[in-house]
């Protein structure tokens, strides 16, 4: 069940919840229901069921330009559900007709004429305003800091820290890519897709899984809907009052998206490209470096740009908890990769977790994680089912064991997460970055494991 958080007792404060990355999964005292109110922000995912293409069937182009959603969303009265109520507003939905009416008969005559009434507006009457959650509103502010890691130029600097290792890590462990058969890759808590969209482009049929309903409808508007690149202008940190050098940093407007969708395979030869060049003429590049950048460039060469706007050849994106849509049994040994990019603590249980990837992948497959271990349900305390699991960094290594999993290569990176780079507080993670590889049953025997 989707629970709303507490929110800040000073909104005005810097203290940055996005880099909790956890939205809809803190508890409070609001249960948002089943069915989402045209005029409020309210939860479609409280059933948790999912629709989701298989892997064999992306690899034939068919999850194209594929939203998956919830299937409480789709109702035959669905659009009955969006008319404008004609209920006065009681703190959940404001007036349709009835609101405009009153706004044209407050004066805007007037202003249409450059005059400026002398009295405030009747339609400014508090009965007619909209009374946004608290949580709500935060909610909203940890989805645009979001936009701005994701699909701006601003967050270049995170992405090449937090994303640029994993691709790396990609294209090391499948330098072979085929188009005919490509390797399957799992991305959950994708966020607003922008790490799955780059996996896709590296020649893999990607999924990103997400549970939070605002990242799924933001992330859907950037991939499906938006035509450029710099299309539209938001002003990411306006809110925070906190930290700020000058009312300029403050106040300053960014650009999104920082590169259209449609063009981004586009672009990426082009990278792939330049890294080959660098490398061939820094002198110090061996063949078995170049190889990994030529089955790239290759696979991205034969693989048809898509004409949509954004989604490409294989990558889709799934509404909905990853516990229950992945324990389904059709995804039993489906999958060739996992990553996980500051995602394992936003669970419950993070054995649950280790387990249920250890069952997707296939045997060889491997999981490609890095984050931190913040455990965002830590501190539920008398929350009946708030459960959380909390354990350190080498008890985790243990449970992936015990499942199955070597681990290949580790290290620690230290990045940030939705910060603000001009802020005069800068909040840093020394997560755990690790490449484990989920062991055949036939060396587990050996081994003494099953």
């Amino acid at each position: 069940m989707l629970k709303a958080f507490e929110p800040p007792i000073d909104l005005s404060q810097d203290i940055n919840i996005c880099e909790q990355h956890h939205l809809d999964n803190v508890s409070g005292n609001q249960i948002f229901p089943v069915e989402m109110n045209p005029c409020s922000c309210e939860s479609a995912l409280t059933s948790r069921r999912w629709c989701y293409p298989k892997p064999d069937e992306a690899s034939h182009g068919e999850v194209g330009n594929v939203m998956c959603r919830s299937l409480e969303l789709v109702a035959e009265n669905e659009e009955e559900k969006i008319q404008p109520s004609n209920k006065t507003n009681n703190g959940s939905c404001s007036v349709g007709s009835e609101y405009k009416q009153k706004a044209d008969d407050a004066g805007g005559h007037d202003i249409e004429k450059n005059q400026v009434p002398s009295s405030p507006p009747d339609w400014l009457d508090p009965a007619f305003r909209l009374h946004v959650p608290l949580a709500d509103i935060d909610k909203v502010r940890c989805i645009i800091r979001n936009i701005v890691r994701d699909w701006a130029a601003e967050g270049q600097r995170e992405r090449d820290e937090c994303y640029k290792p994993i691709l790396e890590e990609l294209v090391r462990l499948f330098p072979h890519r085929c188009s005919i058969s490509p390797p399957a890759c799992l991305v959950p808590g994708a966020g607003l897709g922008r790490l799955a969209l780059e996996i896709s482009c590296l020649g893999f049929i990607s999924q990103g899984n997400e549970f939070s309903y605002y990242m799924m409808i933001c992330s859907s508007f950037i991939l499906n809907h938006t035509q450029a690149a710099g299309e539209w202008t938001i002003h990411p940190w306006i809110h925070s009052n906190c930290n700020s050098l000058s009312d300029s940093d403050q106040l300053r407007s960014v650009s999104i998206p920082d590169i259209h969708p449609a063009s981004f395979r586009r672009l990426f030869v082009a990278k792939v490209v330049a890294q080959l060049i660098h490398l061939s003429n820094s002198g110090l590049a061996q063949k078995n470096m170049l190889a990994p950048y030529w089955y790239s460039l290759g696979m991205l060469s034969s693989t048809p740009l898509g004409n949509s706007a954004g989604i490409t050849e294989g990558f889709s994106m799934c509404g909905g908890d990853f516990v229950e849509v992945y324990s389904d049994p059709s995804q039993v040994g489906a999958w060739d990769a996992v990553v996980t990019c500051f995602f394992l603590d936003t669970a419950h249980n993070i054995v649950e977790y280790i387990e249920i990837i250890s069952k997707i992948l296939r045997e060889g497959g491997v999981w490609i994680n890095l984050g931190p271990l913040l455990y965002h349900f830590a501190d539920m305390y008398g929350q009946g089912d708030e459960m959380s699991i909390e354990p350190s960094l080498e008890d985790v290594k243990k449970v992936a064991l015990h499942y199955g999993f070597q681990v290949e290569k580790e290290k620690t990176i230290e990045t940030t997460y939705t910060t603000n780079p001009r802020s005069m507080m800068q909040n840093r993670y020394y997560t755990a970055f690790w490449t484990m590889r989920k062991r055949t049953l036939e060396t587990m025997k050996q081994q003494g494991m099953t």
